[in-house]
C-alpha cells in the first residue's frame, strides 16, 4: 500500500514539472546565438582599446567610476561610452555573461570619427578623477596593435589604396607595404593609435586595431 502510493506521487510530481520542464526548453530555444562570436577569437580581456594611460584590464574595471570625464576632455573626440546594446551588438558576451554589466559605461577608443593623437599632456588621463587611467611615464604608450585582413583589403584586388600607410603617424616601423604589395604591420612599432583603421574605405575594415 505503502509502495503504491510513493508512486502515486512519483507520477503526479512528474506530470506536474513536464511542463515546466518543456517552458524551460523553449526558453533556452529563445536565446541569442553567441557561438559565432565565442569562435571568433578577441580577447576576455581587455577586448576593447582603452585610452591613453590604462590600468590593466581587471583592476581598471575596479577602478573606472564611469563618470565620462575622460570622453569630455578628449580634444579630438576618439573616446566613446560603451553602452550595453552595443557590447551585445558587438558579440563580446556570452548568455548569462556579467560582461556587459562590468563594461557597460566605461570609455573606449573608437576610431570611426578620429584617431589618437597621443597627446603630449594626455588630457584624458589627466581628467580621470579615480585613477584609472594614470599620466603615462616615461615609457611609450601603446594602446594596442593594428591587424591587416588581406581578403578584405583593396590591394588583394589589385587596387593601389595605401591610405593606412600614409595615414600611419609612426612609419614604416610600424605600417609599411611589403614586396608583393601587402600591407605588413609591425607590432614593435605600433601604437595601435588607430590612425590606420580611421582611414580605411572598406566596410569591414581591412585593418582593426586590436587589443594586445
Amino acid at each position: 500500500m505503502l509502495f503504491a502510493r510513493r508512486n502515486f506521487f512519483r507520477r503526479g510530481l512528474r506530470e506536474m514539472l513536464n511542463p515546466l520542464a518543456d517552458m524551460i526548453a523553449d526558453r533556452l530555444k529563445e536565446l541569442p546565438d553567441f557561438s559565432k562570436a565565442a569562435a571568433s577569437g578577441r580577447p576576455d580581456d581587455a577586448a576593447y582599446i582603452r585610452p591613453p594611460g590604462a590600468q590593466p584590464e581587471a583592476q581598471f574595471l575596479q577602478t573606472c567610476i564611469r563618470c565620462g570625464a575622460c570622453k569630455v576632455a578628449c580634444p579630438h573626440g576618439v573616446i566613446e561610452i560603451l553602452t550595453r546594446d552595443e557590447i551585445a551588438r558587438a558579440g563580446y558576451t556570452q548568455p548569462y555573461s556579467w560582461r556587459p554589466y562590468r563594461e557597460t559605461g566605461t570609455p573606449h577608443l573608437a576610431f570611426a570619427g578620429g584617431h589618437c593623437r597621443l597627446c603630449a599632456d594626455f588630457p584624458c588621463a589627466a581628467a580621470c578623477p579615480s585613477g584609472a587611467l594614470t599620466l603615462p611615464g616615461e615609457q611609450p604608450v601603446v594602446l594596442g596593435c593594428a591587424s591587416a585582413d588581406h581578403d578584405v583589403c583593396l590591394r588583394t584586388d589589385g587596387k593601389d589604396c595605401t591610405l593606412c600607410v600614409a595615414a600611419c603617424p609612426v612609419g614604416k616601423d610600424a605600417l609599411r607595404l611589403r614586396r608583393n604589395g601587402d600591407v605588413r604591420v609591425r607590432r614593435e612599432g605600433c601604437t595601435g593609435c588607430g590612425a590606420c583603421e580611421h582611414a580605411c574605405p572598406t566596410d569591414p575594415k581591412a585593418i582593426r586595431v586590436l587589443a594586445r
